[in-house]
């Protein structure tokens, strides 16, 4: 009986010695998923400033070009007045008309452009958003397992702890 007790012993001593590196390996996963999940939070903290900072920058660029169109257009109101007013004598709104019209043109062209960077800026933070989407579930992943481990390591020490106390329960 006793030879019995003494394999269980050195059997048990043996499975207690594994868990204990299956714990210390568990442990230190844990640590490891615990030290990405801190590194995905700041870069996706800076990923948040970045589309912040972005959508800064498109609002400003979307007042300017708002201002810029207001402008224009006041231009565009003016410069039709002109042309209204200067229609009574042929030579010289011919020659106005021509200035008028490439007022005009580089007046639209300036829109054009202006309105060319609101949409590239939109598309730049549509971009950030999907980075940001993709990093928020690699975060939901990363803290999934740390729960699955979490708990396999609390089920680990309760299972390491009921072999301790038979150990003990045995040797008394």
């Amino acid at each position: 009986l006793l030879e019995n007790a003494d394999e269980a012993n050195a059997q048990l001593k043996g499975e207690h010695q594994s868990l204990s590196i299956d714990l210390s390996s568990l442990t230190t996963l844990r640590d490891d998923l615990q030290h990405e999940k801190e590194s995905m939070t700041t870069e996706l903290k800076l990923k948040m400033a970045e589309v912040d900072s972005m959508d800064d920058r498109m609002s400003d660029l979307t007042n300017k070009v708002q201002l810029k169109e207001c402008q224009h257009e006041d231009e565009v109101r003016e410069l039709l007045r002109k042309l209204e007013m200067s229609q009574n004598d042929d030579s010289q709104s011919k020659a106005l008309s021509a200035d008028l019209r490439s007022k005009l043109e580089s007046t639209q062209a300036s829109l054009d452009k202006s309105k060319a960077d609101v949409e590239d800026f939109s598309h730049g933070c549509k971009h950030l958003e999907e980075q940001v989407n993709d990093l928020n579930m690699l975060l939901e992943n990363a803290e999934e397992k740390n729960s699955e481990q979490r708990d396999e390591v609390e089920s680990l020490s309760i299972e390491l702890a009921i072999k301790a106390a038979s150990i003990n329960d045995l040797s008394s």
